[in-house]
């Protein structure tokens, strides 16, 4: 990486970074989804680097062992909340099929009498981090969901001197970032940070896509990342970079342990190669220097905040803590934003206050189960209190007579669990699709009678 995109390997910050470049690599190499997110400032950690690698890595190393498929999500949040002192908060969680059983274990018995759905029964990785928690003046809490997935979190009270500015976030800019490589997945943890640093994305399956829609558009964007083995050869991204203009900023991310020759800067021709993710501080630099490279080209018409804005709500109901984490993570990867409601009288309330594009609704819930929830929400609709809202069905319940029971009651989708990410990705876009179409066709223009 080049020299002046290093950040000081004691920063918390890179440190974390650092255990998530590790875990995204075995992860890769297992085909396992790997996605990192830091929101916060950052500050130095010298003293306790050590304690929070002894924390973070064998949460990681156990969440990437116990899958053969799936995704590991890696979140971190920096809280400062007092004079010289930091809250960090580290979340692991995954789904997917465990390595050493065919579905995830049954809820740990100490789930049935925690009504938040945490337990204190932990696996040994996790009573060690625990323990390193603790005299952190922190704590360590995990959940365990059957055939859905485990949430592990811990928190860290820190002394934070040299705090800097939270540099995971800006404002408004327009600069123009190209993501390109398939799945499109492999890069949605990415694409919300750079939103926040207000980045304008574009995806793009292939080098081939990339090029030809420079030349049809004739406009470069300030960075193009491309994924090794995912669609993308590196030396391929390289001969694009040399058509660019100097001021575009070209990185190959590597998502497994695949080599890539490249000369002593760790470059192959422009192309920066580097282990994802990318740092905060990396981001934070390359967003600096591409401002600086393009003050007088900003697109005051393409503001970032904006889209963000227009980025559809869903409401999530689910009334298990561990699932409400689970599926609001991958609710993110999926681009929208997320509310949530703990049972369907919440959803009904909600609806009624803040209408979303989308529910994703589970079925079994205490107060109100999901399907008595969706009939009172048509019913809203049917009487002009509501606009449409498109319904999704989650839940682990998948016979035909459950998902007959689902279309009865007006959810127009139907996603089993556990999960499938491409799946569900999938449903909901027909879903959304459908919705589109058919508020389009009622605002056409009636024949007169």
């Amino acid at each position: 990486m080049d020299a002046s995109l290093r950040a000081d390997a004691q920063d918390l910050s890179e440190t974390l970074t650092s255990c998530a470049r590790v875990a995204a690599l075995t992860a890769g190499d297992k085909g396992v989804g790997f996605f990192f997110d830091y929101r916060g400032p950052s500050f130095d950690a010298t003293v306790f680097h050590d304690r929070i690698r002894q924390i973070v890595e064998p949460l990681l190393d156990d969440a990437v062992g116990a899958l053969r498929q799936g995704c590991v999500f890696f979140s971190v949040d920096v809280v400062p909340h007092m004079p010289g002192r930091a809250t960090v908060l580290m979340q692991v969680a995954r789904t997917g099929t465990p390595a050493s059983e065919p579905v995830l274990q049954r809820l740990i018995h100490a789930i049935q009498a925690a009504p938040s759905g945490f337990s204190e029964d932990l696996a040994p990785a996790e009573a060690d981090a625990a323990q390193v928690c603790e005299r952190l003046a922190g704590s360590l809490i995990v959940g365990d969901v059957p055939k859905a997935g485990r949430v592990v979190r811990a928190d860290v009270l820190l002394p934070c001197k040299g705090l800097t500015e939270d540099i995971t976030s800006a404002a408004e800019h327009g600069l123009s970032a190209w993501l390109l490589g398939e799945p499109p997945i492999i890069y949605e943890s990415i694409v919300r940070r750079l939103h926040r640093l207000g980045w304008q994305v574009q995806l793009l399956p292939t080098v081939d896509a990339a090029r030809e829609r420079y030349r049809r558009s004739g406009v470069a964007p300030e960075m193009v990342v491309g994924a090794e083995r995912y669609r993308v050869v590196t030396a391929d991204l390289a001969a694009f970079a040399e058509g660019l203009p100097p001021a575009s900023a070209v990185f190959a991310t590597l998502l497994s342990h695949a080599t890539v020759q490249t000369d002593e800067r760790g470059r192959v021709g422009r192309v920066q190669v580097f282990a994802s993710p990318f740092s905060p501080h990396q981001l934070h630099q390359i967003t600096v220097r591409a401002l600086a490279n393009a003050r007088k080209m900003l697109r005051a018409c393409t503001a970032p905040q904006m889209a963000l804005e227009r980025r559809p709500r869903v409401l999530l109901v689910e009334d298990n803590l561990v699932n409400q984490i689970l599926s609001t993570e991958i609710l993110h990867l999926f681009g929208f934003e997320v509310d949530v409601a703990n049972n369907g009288r919440e959803a009904v309330e909600h609806c009624q206050q803040n209408t979303p594009s989308l529910i994703v609704m589970d079925l079994d819930m205490p107060v109100m189960d999901g399907l008595e929830a969706a009939r009172q929400i048509r019913e809203l609709e049917r009487q002009g209190g509501l606009p449409h809202i498109a319904i999704v069905a989650a839940t682990a319940r998948a016979t035909d007579a459950d998902r007959l029971a689902a279309q009865q009651a007006g959810m127009e989708g139907f996603v089993p669990k556990p999960f499938d990410l491409a799946f569900m990705q999938k449903e909901i876009d027909r879903v959304l699709q459908r919705r589109s179409a058919a508020q389009e066709a009622a605002e056409l223009p009636h024949p007169p009678s």
